[in-house]
């Protein structure tokens, strides 16, 4: 693993307690055992990119509020799941990384797990909120319900 792209809202914390209000916004916390994965791919100098949709600034305060500024090397803002793909192959230009070698972590299969299986990344299926279907991982994808359980996959990626 070279690079580590995540998603934002309820894969790293749960955004849907905010119910659309934003001055919910200083509840946001990082979802337990979180903070030792990061700690993990920091230790063995992974670049974490955060790849999101949703408005630059108000996603840029969610990272402030669970304590990731100093952590992520990048963020990208996509306004659509389109856009998303442009970004992701921009990152991997950017990082001059194989696809292989990436790890792509979100709690929509057809978003974040959709685009990380598309390219042929490591993907995770973070399964939380309200977009967490029932139903089997796709085919090559991990599935996890915890960062602990993220924790335990690392040496496999």
């Amino acid at each position: 693993m070279k690079l580590w792209v995540t998603d934002l809202d309820n894969t790293l914390c749960d955004t849907d307690m905010l119910e659309g209000d934003e001055n919910k916004i200083g509840e946001l916390e990082l979802f337990p055992d979180a903070a030792k994965v990061f700690k993990v791919l920091v230790a063995q100098s992974v670049p974490i990119v955060v790849l999101t949709k949703g408005d630059f600034v108000y996603q840029r305060s969610k990272i402030h509020q669970i304590g990731l500024t100093e952590v992520i090397d990048n963020m990208y803002v996509a306004e659509s799941d389109a856009e998303k793909v442009i970004y992701f192959k921009k990152i991997l230009e950017e990082y001059g990384t194989s696809v292989e070698e990436v790890v792509m972590i979100g709690d929509r299969r057809d978003s974040e797990v959709a685009l990380g299986k598309e390219f042929g990344a490591k993907t995770i299926w973070f399964r939380h909120g309200k977009y967490n279907e029932e139903g089997e991982a796709p085919e090559g994808v991990h599935a996890v319900e915890s960062y602990e359980e993220v924790l335990e996959l690392i040496p496999e990626l």
